[in-house]
């Protein structure tokens, strides 16, 4: 990602799913980002990143290891009004 603030009224200003469970998120850098949320929402995360899609919060069978969310890397990222940094 290119440096930048990221301001979102609520709920995640990054968020690394997949498209099934053999099309996962790979090779991601999040770097020189500054997170600005809603601290009232106490769900909000600056990061987050799990096992669905965008549409569906249901756990994938990963069947294949390019279904898997590897290789991420997060540097010098602030989230300073989220109540969860990353997850």
């Amino acid at each position: 990602m290119v440096p930048t603030t990221i301001r979102m009224p609520d709920g995640m200003g990054v968020a690394i799913l997949k498209s099934s469970g053999s099309n996962g998120s790979q090779h991601i850098t999040v770097k020189n980002c500054t997170i600005i949320l809603n601290k009232v929402n106490m769900l909000s995360k600056g990061i987050y990143s799990n096992n669905h899609t965008s549409s569906n919060e249901a756990q994938l069978t990963v069947n294949a290891s390019s279904g898997t969310n590897s290789d991420l890397k997060i540097f010098e990222t602030q989230s300073p009004t989220v109540t969860q940094g990353s997850i």
